[in-house]
């Protein structure tokens, strides 16, 4: 089944939780963002005498210089197809936070790079505990332009990151030396946006321009300059398809010990094709001296978003039925290797309760069994 989610603007791009910003026209020049231009509207230090159009703006909308320094590979003649950038504040002159939704698969190329520096670049998920997991793409801290990347995070947005030995080692996204694009503190402030996004006519396609150095603004002598051209990605997504899945899951009596003093147990199996129709399998869940028994199995899958959603759960299902007496019972279950007490996971929802709490929990005691192979029929 394809997603019903549309690739656009408004629910791909995820914007700031403090100073949301918008897309608006990117008319490119160097009047500078003191003088009332974008953040991004200043002179480069990339730029010659001869042409000056060297910041991010003149390449997303085309108008870009062929004699700008710094240029790698075939940067030049992938310029253009954007015409709106993303910002806040004041006339949306302001670098604004940003990052990319989950429920979408995602092709980042490396269009073009104008950087003097060397930088470790890449994209950033966000793990189950909160913190950002960042993975480097080789290829493009070489400088590859003409490297594509598909990014498919399952459950969990994405951003880009930056770091390399100009910036401040604490500047950067939790006071860290990495640099993200969900970077709050606009070009003033910590932590600073290193990134600037443009978005073309469409609203289903966009360009990331990266500032490697210090947000100054020439002249100052020093080469830190704030054109965000350093380094150029387009990003397009598309509507994920849904897997057609034929695995399994068996539980045996898993036993956690309830916040309010009550042992959770749950066990049965779920998962493959019925022959009647339908999905095959049963479970029980007692909590305290309630049982809850699901004879019939009305959902089973991958777990697209939520509680151990992601690439952090690979083997990790979702089952939904409803007891006899109309209860809507959900449990998550997470195979994360043996032995089970220690590494499997389940999370349980009643109704509108969560016996586990809202972020489920690890075993004190059973297993519980991913299989891969189908069982039943497999259509």
């Amino acid at each position: 089944m394809v997603s019903l989610m549309v690739v656009s603007n408004t629910n791909v791009v995820r914007p700031s939780l403090t100073s949301p910003g918008a897309f608006v026209a990117a008319t490119p020049s160097n009047v500078g963002r003191g003088a009332g231009g974008a953040f991004w509207d200043n002179e480069s230090a990339d730029q010659t005498p001869a042409d000056m159009r060297c910041n991010s703006g003149f390449y997303a909308t085309g108008n870009f210089s062929s004699v700008c320094q710094n240029q790698t590979g075939s940067s030049y003649d992938n310029r253009g197809g954007y015409t709106t950038y993303f910002g806040d504040g004041a006339s949306n002159r302001d670098a604004t936070a940003f990052s990319f939704a989950a429920g979408f698969e995602y092709t980042v190329t490396l269009k073009g790079t104008y950087a003097g520096n060397e930088s470790e670049v890449g994209y950033y998920t966000v793990t189950p505990a909160g913190a950002n997991f960042y993975t480097e793409v080789p290829a493009w801290s070489g400088k590859a332009v003409g490297t594509p990347v598909v990014i498919n995070t399952g459950g969990r947005p994405w951003g880009f990151y930056i770091r390399n030995t100009v910036l401040s080692p604490t500047g950067g996204c939790g006071g860290t030396s990495y640099y993200c694009s969900e970077a709050e503190g606009g070009y003033s402030s910590v932590p600073y946006q290193q990134f600037a996004l443009f978005g073309n006519a469409a609203g289903n396609g966009w360009l990331a321009g990266v500032e490697d150095n210090f947000l100054n603004v020439l002249p100052n002598g020093s080469y830190q300059d704030s054109d965000y051209n350093d380094y150029m990605f387009s990003i397009t997504a598309r509507e994920l398809v849904e897997p057609s899945v034929c695995d399994f899951m068996t539980f045996g009596r898993t036993q956690i010990a309830a916040v309010n003093g009550d042992d959770v147990v749950i066990s049965g199996n779920a998962g493959g094709n019925s022959p009647q129709g339908g999905i095959l399998g049963n479970f029980l869940v007692k909590v305290g001296n309630a049982q809850y028994n699901l004879q019939n199995i009305s959902a089973y899958g991958p777990i697209t978003s939520g509680v151990f959603s992601g690439i952090f759960y690979p083997n990790a299902r979702r089952i939904v039925g409803t007891t006899k007496e109309g209860v809507k019972v959900e449990i998550r279950i997470y195979d994360g290797g043996e032995p089970g007490r220690v590494d499997d996971a389940v999370y349980v929802l009643i109704g509108a309760s969560t016996p586990l709490g809202a972020n489920g929990t690890d075993l004190d005691r059973g297993n519980i069994q991913y299989h891969a192979n189908c069982r039943g029929p497999r259509s």
